[in-house]
C-alpha cells in the first residue's frame, strides 16, 4: 500500500541509526521505484504510450524518493491504494509531463 510505501522510503534517512532492518527497507524502497520507473518507460517505448510521469534533468533515485514520500505524507487518500498506484500519482503530481 502507499502506507508501506512510505514506511519503507522513511527509512531512507541519513542521519539515522543504520540498522539492518533500516538498511533492508532503504532497499526495498530504492528497488521498488527503480522498477516501477523502469516499468514505465519500457512500457511507453514498447507501446507508443505517454510516459506517466516526466523526470526532470538531471533527477536521480534520491529525488525520486523525496518526492514521493513527500506526497504521501500530504495526502492521506494516497495511504489505502496500491503501492505502484500510490507512486505513479506521487510522480506524475511532482514530474508531470507538458
Amino acid at each position: 500500500t502507499g502506507n508501506d510505501l512510505l514506511n519503507e522510503c522513511s527509512s531512507i534517512n541519513p542521519s539515522s541509526e543504520k540498522s539492518k532492518l533500516g538498511v533492508r527497507s532503504a532497499e526495498a524502497c530504492i528497488n521498488f521505484l527503480m522498477g516501477f520507473d523502469s516499468g514505465q518507460a519500457v512500457i511507453s517505448a514498447a507501446k507508443g504510450v505517454p510516459k506517466l510521469y516526466c523526470r526532470t534533468q538531471g533527477s536521480n533515485i534520491g529525488d525520486m524518493v523525496n518526492l514521493v514520500v513527500s506526497f504521501l505524507k500530504k495526502d492521506n487518500q494516497l495511504s489505502s491504494l496500491p503501492a505502484g498506484i500510490a507512486a505513479w500519482k506521487a510522480l506524475s503530481a511532482g514530474w508531470p509531463c507538458d
